[in-house]
């Protein structure tokens, strides 16, 4: 038994189970925001429209509304702006391991290396933007996303992370682009 004293096993282990400890490296990115875009640091309900192929239950849109609130936070945390943002969410289209399990129910047998990093769920979605400025000018944009994520980071959050990022920039790149002529 100089295997079970060695500590061999404990680090074997913790080699294991080193990626679900260090489950930054799993975060979804915060998104880029462009310098002349004043974005707040949140979206109030009135201005969140959120879409879906069908009718949206009220846990998806709760869903939606609490991940953007998050990749907003992180992204006003680069150093907010004051403005007024409209968001109209599109959710184009999901698929998760969940699925496979709700057919069959051996699938979950699939789900043991999710804690490592498995991608486990794909989120296809569009956003678009409508910031205000303080000054009243309007910057539209519009941007789309079709991502996979795992349990440490979630395919909505980063779908929401990287539509938002380019609808910004769309916005952004619009209003530098002269008009006419």
């Amino acid at each position: 038994m100089p295997l079970l004293r060695s500590r061999l096993p404990l680090r074997l282990l913790a080699l294991a189970l080193a990626p679900s400890l260090a489950a930054c490296a799993y975060q979804t990115r915060a998104p880029n925001v462009p310098e002349r875009v004043p974005l707040p640091a949140e979206v109030a309900p009135a201005d969140l429209t959120i879409e879906g192929p069908g009718a949206v239950s009220p846990e998806t849109a709760d869903d939606v509304r609490a991940e953007l609130g998050r990749v907003l936070r992180a992204s006003n945390a680069r150093g907010g702006r004051s403005g007024r943002l409209s968001v109209r969410v599109a959710l184009e289209g999901r698929r998760d391991a969940y699925d496979a399990i709700r057919t069959d129910g051996l699938a979950v047998i699939g789900l043991f290396p999710a804690p490592f990093g498995m991608v486990t769920e794909r989120e296809w979605l569009s956003v678009d933007v409508t910031v205000t400025t303080p000054d009243g000018a309007r910057l539209t944009g519009h941007g789309a996303a079709d991502v996979t994520g795992g349990l440490w980071a979630p395919a909505r959050r980063k779908a929401l992370a990287l539509a938002l990022e380019r609808a910004l920039v769309d916005a952004s790149l619009r209003a530098s682009t002269p008009r006419g002529g």
